[in-house]
């Protein structure tokens, strides 16, 4: 016998062993018992059903509302909601609502009347408070519901105050739709419309018409319609759309927020028509949203129309914002560290487009921006000696409408740093207002069509951007663009499209990073 096959029959035998000594011990033992944890439930909602001892469990003999159905609940049930408009109130907690959820459930609607079919456009599902109260409450830090596929309507939260966060004075109601208190669920697919967060009065507020998230750790608001809210009528307002208060790892993504008012009043302060975000240094992601027709007030006057963020360090990407008033189409007051990139801020009946202010330490950073016709000042710095302001921008597009500035120093202390930016335009294209005690750096800038440039810094560049209109705002680089190929290397890898950057010997001036064209142009020449 070999060495080989002597190791080898070693081994078997050792495991052999192994395995007959362990089936020993589970033959002298007797089997564990493993209790199995109870299987979730499906119950069943209809405008049809009786609430009277039922526990919703049967499609054929379903509840009446939907929130005898939650308290029937265990954690982890699936509730499924005919077709119908419910608008039953409750009162839990110090709160008035058609649903209160302090469990963890999915909620549903959508449902044919027998649940045969699951089709929320052909069976729309509507949670109606008629003005008598919130629509939803979830509250509960291990809560991680899912709210899915209904029309959110009729919520007035005025004097339903438990729990909201303060927006300017006392508040006197917050979440109009849906109030999130320390619970993380998911909003997905809902039309969230003509709800107020509260007629407030008397120098108080209210916040977040729509929605109102305060201390929501790992929410996730998606695929929703939130159109037509108001936070505030008569008095200060804040997120007509949408509130978020110290919003830690909150996403908002692929929503759609729509003709939403901070306050209704003409000469109050409103802030975040569309959104408005604080609190903490907390670190929401605001992504891929759309923005469009959302005011701060009547009068046009307040901060952030589309978008207004005070104190916290959150990532904006992806975001449209066009069409909204207000004095700003977006207002950014950075903690520290946030980050604003790929977005358009486009068409905006604001006075400024892009206003980034002291927040706190901040160093912030914009980049790969398109921010075109939104008012005289296409981006503004403000600062106090309190509390310097440093701003980097990198490769951003700014358009003006043959008026004002591209970027204007508002106040001392504001460092700014910036490179691979288009200015276009304008009356003048880089202004310091206070050069004495702010700074600009400007490197690789390209300037074209400004009455007066400004600040040059080094190695300006001049020559038309060529741009060309793709879809959805344009400014993308066309075939003899001088911004191709005329940039410095600043570490970034990718466009305002995603595309690979540099695509070339250089990077591209700009948001933009030229591709299409270079790839297909001379095939198509070829052609004739």
């Amino acid at each position: 016998m070999n060495e080989r096959k002597r190791v080898w029959l070693t081994m078997s035998a050792v495991l052999v062993g192994i395995i007959g000594g362990m089936l020993l011990v589970l033959l002298l033992h007797e089997p564990l018992s493993v209790g199995a944890s109870p299987a979730a439930n499906t119950r069943y909602v209809a405008v049809t059903g009786n609430d009277s001892s039922n526990d919703c469990t049967i499609s054929a003999a379903p509840c009446r509302t939907v929130q005898y159905a939650v308290d029937e609940s265990d954690p982890d049930d699936e509730i499924r909601v005919a077709t119908g408009v419910y608008t039953d109130i409750h009162a839990r907690d110090g709160m008035t609502q058609v649903v209160y959820i302090s469990k963890t459930v999915t909620i549903r609607g959508g449902y044919s009347s027998d649940f045969s079919t699951w089709n929320p456009a052909t069976y729309p599902t509507t949670l109606d408070a008629q003005q008598q109260g919130r629509v939803v409450s979830i509250v509960g830090s291990s809560v991680g519901s899912v709210l899915d596929n209904f029309t959110i309507t009729g919520g007035d939260a005025t004097g339903v105050t438990n729990n909201c966060p303060s927006a300017g004075g006392t508040s006197q109601g917050c979440g109009g739709g849906v109030f999130i208190y320390r619970a993380h669920p998911t909003i997905e697919n809902n039309i969230v419309i003509g709800n107020v967060a509260a007629v407030s009065v008397g120098g108080n507020s209210a916040s977040g018409g729509g929605l109102c998230l305060s201390w929501a750790t790992g929410s996730v608001i998606t695929g929703n319609l939130i159109i037509s809210n108001t936070a505030s009528l008569g008095d200060r307002g804040m997120g007509g759309g949408i509130h978020l208060y110290y919003p830690y790892d909150v996403l908002v993504g692929s929503n759609q927020i729509l003709s939403n008012t901070a306050t209704t009043h003409s000469s109050l302060n409103g802030w975040g028509g569309g959104i408005a975000i604080g609190g903490g240094g907390g670190t929401a992601t605001i992504q891929d949203n759309w923005f469009e027709g959302n005011r701060t007030n009547s009068g046009g006057g307040g901060e952030g129309a589309g978008i207004y963020n005070w104190y916290s360090c959150s990532h904006f990407a992806g975001n449209r914002v066009v069409g909204n008033y207000g004095q700003q189409a977006v207002y950014l007051g950075f903690y520290d560290l946030g980050r604003f990139e790929s977005n358009q801020v486009v068409d905006n009946n604001t006075a400024t487009g892009v206003k980034v202010v002291n927040g706190s330490t901040s160093g912030s950073t914009l980049v790969n921006n398109v921010i075109a016709h939104s008012g005289d000042r296409t981006l503004a710095l403000s600062a106090y000696s309190g509390a310097p302001l440093t701003v980097t921008l990198i490769h951003n597009t700014l358009i003006g409408a043959d008026t004002g500035s591209g970027v204007t120093i508002e106040t001392g202390y504001v460092t700014l740093l910036m490179t691979n930016t288009i200015v276009a335009n304008h009356t003048w294209g880089i202004t310091n207002t206070v050069p004495a005690s702010s700074t600009v750096a400007a490197d690789h800038t390209l300037f074209w069509v400004n009455n007066q440039d400004g600040i040059l810094g080094t190695n300006p560049i001049y020559g038309a951007p060529a741009f060309i209109d793709l879809g959805e705002g344009g400014y993308h680089l066309g075939p003899g663009s001088a911004a191709i190929d005329a940039g410095v290397d600043t570490g970034e890898v990718s466009d305002i499209d995603g595309d690979p950057r540099p695509f070339g010997s250089a990077p591209d001036i700009g948001a933009d990073e030229a591709q299409w064209w270079r790839v297909f142009l001379p095939l198509a020449l070829r052609n004739y």
